[in-house]
């Protein structure tokens, strides 16, 4: 299962600074092997990485706080025409890690509470992993699974 699925998307809290916005070396829009396609390959691998349906509450602490740096590597990477994209789908990220802590990574108790059911129903988060997985697929060639 991806971490990036419409069920698992999420965003990380990292500033605009963070993102590059202000860097004047950042890339208008991605090219399929530039180092943003090459981070966002490697946050997509190790998303899928996450068991949750197998794994133990120590063993999912482990692979979300590693999808969640390699989000973040990615994100500090993103060209200016996807930034705010990527923000949004890696916000939701963090707050779903942060559901799962609340759960101690019990993913059926995170997604039964009322902030996991909250969190689940909203459109925009889905809305905007379809647009980033769209231009991954565009510009990276980094096809969803």
């Amino acid at each position: 299962m991806r971490f990036t699925t419409p069920f698992l998307i999420g965003a990380l809290l990292v500033s605009a600074s963070a993102c590059g916005s202000d860097d004047p070396k950042q890339a208008a829009t991605a090219t399929e092997g530039d180092a943003f396609c090459t981070a966002a390959k490697s946050a997509d691998t190790t998303g899928d990485a996450v068991d949750f349906e197998n794994g133990t509450s120590e063993t999912l602490k482990v692979q979300v706080k590693a999808a969640l740096e390699a989000a973040t590597s990615a994100l500090a990477l993103a060209p200016a025409d996807i930034e705010d994209t990527a923000q949004e789908v890696l916000g939701f990220q963090q707050r779903f890690a942060d559901l799962l802590e609340t759960h101690d990574y019990d993913i059926v108790a995170a997604g039964e509470s009322e902030e996991g059911r909250a969190l689940f129903n909203d459109p925009a988060p889905t809305a905007a992993n379809q647009d980033l997985d769209a231009y991954l697929e565009e510009k990276c060639g980094i096809v969803s699974s």
